[in-house]
């Protein structure tokens, strides 16, 4: 119906919940936050970011030194 799949998976039932797991070294995630934090980022996808950086700051504060060290934008 015109409707991209992205969006669509937001009104299917299953997506109420999702549970998932990151890894990846320094340079790795300070790509992918400066990427999805970016203000032409699909909005959703800037949550998500906003929110893991949130949990690694309170979670893992050296790793979130590391990132901001290595511009985190």
């Amino acid at each position: 119906s015109g409707i991209k799949p992205e969006i669509a998976r937001g009104i299917i039932p299953v997506s109420s919940y999702t549970k998932f797991w990151v890894q990846g070294d320094v340079e790795c995630l300070t790509n992918f936050f400066n990427l999805r934090l970016k203000s032409d980022a699909q909005k959703e996808i800037r949550y998500i970011a906003q929110a893991m950086l949130e949990l690694i700051k309170q979670y893992q504060p050296e790793l979130f030194t590391k990132l901001i060290e290595k511009g985190i934008r």
